[in-house]
């Protein structure tokens, strides 16, 4: 998909940078300042927190440098494609700025990480998650797990929010009715859904954030989702951990975890873990597989094959491809644009008379 306009939690990528600038105080400036500035490069997941705490670090320093995330968030970060291109998060201190930010002396930046646990099929893995999340977008697989890296924090802010009285008010709503002071059981109850959302009575919708005019059927179950506007979640879908972009579709009984969906991109199988381009479909009874029985899943980036975080990884569908009825695709491959994919289809189904018949050759042939 195209890397500005691919969905990053509930914005695309180039808006979300435009609003972590601006919430963290600072413009965006076409030269260098004279003075100390921040310098970041293109394509990239930030959230504000790391802009403020990277200003603070270079201030106290009062010298040029640039940043990475300390602690086991840092680690996993490094374990993506995008580590390759270097830093992307720098302060300047004055002066001509560097040719590459990787010239800079590295600074590490405390994460202030809290740990999570992912359900993924019969077992768990600990993510450690951060509010000062910065990561660069050079691969489909980068946009995957910014996507889920954030996916709680901005939750998180867009149901709780502030100031503080009002964060403390909606806490206490959401502690009454979930009768609990767990605190998964009252973010359970934290859901946003914007103007004009429709959700059915028996569908369960649990900390998610909807977009305008978002469609919920009966009895879907969506649990920690950002949904773009006029997103429709047809009757009996689950989805969890899903960031979707606008006028989405996640047909009848469709299957949907920890997985991104571009704009009008729609999906009636199952997949998780994967990224589903704009226009791109996955029919049902496809496949996005994201296990591999020979061992770890792995990926192709820069004409090289990489090891999968957890070992586990989905599909990628590009803009305009699609997955027919029936076809199931390997961990870790990715389609490019305007592929389609069929199983045998039958050519000639048209049959005069009754009988047993075998499907051979994408033919029917009568056997008695």
């Amino acid at each position: 998909m195209h890397p500005e306009r691919a969905p990053l939690w509930d914005s695309t990528v180039e808006d979300s940078v435009q609003w972590a600038i601006s919430k963290a105080g600072f413009a965006v400036s076409d030269t260098l300042p004279e003075g100390p500035c921040l310098l970041l490069r293109e394509r990239v997941a930030v959230r504000p927190e790391a802009l403020l705490a990277a200003w603070k670090l270079g201030q106290e320093r009062a010298e040029s440098c640039s940043f990475s995330l300390d602690g086991r968030a840092g680690e996993f970060l490094k374990s993506l494609p995008g580590d390759e291109s270097g830093p992307v998060l720098a302060y300047s201190h004055g002066g001509p700025p560097p040719d590459h930010l990787g010239e800079l002396p590295q600074v590490l930046m405390p994460s202030e990480e809290k740990a999570f646990e992912l359900e993924l099929h019969q077992s768990s893995a600990e993510l450690f998650l951060s509010d000062r999340l910065v990561m660069a977008l050079d691969h489909w697989v980068d946009l995957l797990w910014a996507n889920l890296l954030g996916l709680g924090p901005r939750i998180w802010g867009r149901a709780v929010g502030r100031p503080a009285f009002w964060a403390a008010c909606r806490l206490a709503w959401a502690a009454c009715r979930s009768f609990s002071l767990r605190h998964e059981k009252i973010a359970a109850r934290l859901t946003v859904a914007g103007e004009g959302c429709q959700i059915h009575p028996t569908a369960v919708v649990e900390a998610c954030v909807l977009g305008r005019g978002v469609r919920i059927g009966a009895g879907a179950v969506l649990r920690g989702c950002i949904l773009g506007d006029q997103t429709r979640v047809e009757e009996l879908a689950v989805c969890e951990g899903v960031v979707t972009g606008q006028k989405g579709l996640i047909q009848r009984q469709a299957l949907l975890k920890y997985s991104v969906l571009g704009s009008q991109a729609s999906i009636g199988g199952a997949t998780q873990l994967s990224v589903l381009g704009e226009l791109s479909s996955l029919k049902r009874g496809a496949y996005g597989m994201d296990q591999s029985f020979d061992g770890d899943v792995r990926y192709r980036s820069r004409g090289l094959l990489h090891k999968a975080p957890f070992g586990l990884l989905g599909i990628c569908l590009a803009e305009d491809s699609k997955l027919g009825a029936g076809v199931s695709v390997a961990p870790g491959r990715n389609i490019a644009p305007g592929c389609r994919l069929i199983a045998e289809a039958v050519v000639d189904p048209s049959t005069d008379e009754a009988g047993l018949y075998q499907q051979r050759n994408g033919r029917l042939e009568r056997l008695k």
